[in-house]
């Protein structure tokens, strides 16, 4: 156990060179490598975090800011990981919507503390580090066509989120550091009614850091995790005329992420896939797949998600999700929970 701690710790080290280049390996805090990848919500991450193109719930707008608009309604959620004692992430978000615009924050933290050999004495005894990550999101996103939403069967999602870090690393001594970036995104949708159903398919686009926002350490200037991800969703649902909500619903999901090479930082070239499947609204059956998640390995990732069903809390709806995904360096599963309180007006 105690090796596979240390071994975790470890990793989380070794990948930070990667994104801050070789002058130091603390320079972007750990945000950069597992805030932006790992948690965006276990639906999310269940389907490989290739839903940018349908990304939904209060930490949508982590994935993509102009993810699609799903009709009025506002959610607040809280997301939770702990895959060992020494790695905790808390997520807080809340989003506001219309048939036209929403508004989106999101609180992050994320723990991690442990014995570490550095590459800077990779022979030594290693030393205690604490790393308290924090960043505040607040999004905001528009339907930019004319006319009514529900009166066209196309739409136009444009979308900005705003987030501000705060990274403080404790060691033999305590240093804090702050920074922004910018992330703008856009997402093409095309709704259909067929005889008893209806499809959906959905492009976007998004660009990570798209002010090039930097994070001061040790006198030097670090570009934050910048790159360009694309999307395609395809959703099919089973739904008659007379039904509320659709009895059997698909969505499949594609993205492509990268490469983008600024300052000594590259994000290698990624594709990832998803698969969920629904029944009656009330239970999801999730699937994925993300090759160079990490630079070590490829990811595979499933979860499930559970509703109350309509009107049964009244105006509320009470969703629950879980997801998995396999590491194949530590030969087990990170593993993330959340839980959102969304009511329609």
């Amino acid at each position: 156990m105690k090796a596979r701690i240390f071994f975790t710790i470890l990793l989380a080290f070794l990948l930070l060179p990667q994104i801050s280049g070789a002058a130091g390996f603390a320079r972007v805090g750990a945000f950069g490598f597992v805030t932006e990848k790992l948690f965006t919500g276990a639906r999310s991450s269940a389907l490989g975090y290739a839903d940018m193109a349908a990304a939904s719930g209060p930490f949508g707008i982590l994935l993509n800011p102009a993810a699609p608009l799903t009709g009025p309604t506002y959610q607040v959620g809280y997301e939770y990981s702990d895959y060992i004692s020494d790695f905790r992430v808390n997520n807080w978000g809340a989003s506001y919507q219309t048939s036209r615009f929403r508004f989106s924050l999101v609180r992050h933290e994320m723990k991690l503390e442990g014995l570490i050999r550095t590459a800077y004495n990779p022979e030594g005894t290693g030393e205690i580090f604490k790393i308290v990550d924090q960043a505040y999101s607040l999004g905001a996103a528009v339907d930019v066509l004319p006319g009514q939403p529900g009166d066209r069967p196309w739409s136009m999602i444009l979308g900005a989120s705003w987030r501000h870090y705060r990274s403080r690393i404790e060691s033999t001594s305590t240093t804090s550091n702050h920074a922004r970036d910018l992330n703008l995104g856009l997402t093409l949708s095309h709704h259909r009614t067929l005889d008893g159903g209806w499809v959906e398919i959905s492009g976007a686009v998004m660009v990570q850091n798209a002010l090039e926002g930097s994070i001061l350490f040790d006198d030097r200037d670090s570009l934050l995790p910048s790159y360009f991800q694309t999307g395609l969703a395809l959703t099919w649902a089973l739904q008659p005329a007379h039904e509320p909500s659709p009895s059997l619903r698909l969505l499949l999901a594609f993205s492509r992420v990268g490469p983008l090479d600024s300052r000594g930082y590259q994000v290698p070239q990624c594709s990832r896939w998803g698969l969920e499947i629904s029944c009656f609204e009330l239970i999801d059956f999730r699937v994925g797949d993300s090759d160079h998640f990490l630079p070590l390995d490829n990811s595979t990732t499933w979860g499930l998600g559970l509703h109350t069903p309509g009107h049964w809390l009244g105006d509320f709806r009470l969703s629950a999700s879980w997801s998995a995904m396999d590491f194949a360096p530590l030969e087990d599963s990170y593993q993330v929970w959340d839980l959102t309180v969304g009511a329609d007006f």
